[in-house]
């Protein structure tokens, strides 16, 4: 928890930030999950190259069984429910 605050709360800096100031936070949670997935890689308790699969069997389903956990870290991934696959995007990283 990080309890950060100043400046302004808009755009046009006419309204104050306060410290009850409630804004949204776009796409942390990858950020998040990734830092959470990584301790537990450190910990012995994951590995980056086994099968999503084998800790979460259901998503073996569509043809995803053999995709390795490092791919589900990375940034640019596109994954419809109606492809049999999920593949990097295009331009990503790696690819």
């Amino acid at each position: 928890m990080v309890d950060l605050w100043g400046g302004h709360a808009d755009g046009t800096r006419t309204r104050s930030w306060e410290r009850d100031t409630i804004v949204n936070l776009y796409s942390v949670g990858k950020a998040i999950a990734a830092v959470c997935v990584l301790r537990l890689v450190e910990a012995g308790r994951l590995e980056l190259d086994a099968p999503v699969a084998r800790y979460w069997p259901e998503f073996a389903q569509a043809g995803k069984a053999r995709i390795p956990l490092r791919y589900l870290l990375r940034i640019k991934r596109r994954c419809r429910p109606s492809r049999a696959r999920c593949r990097p995007a295009a331009g990503a990283a790696g690819t």
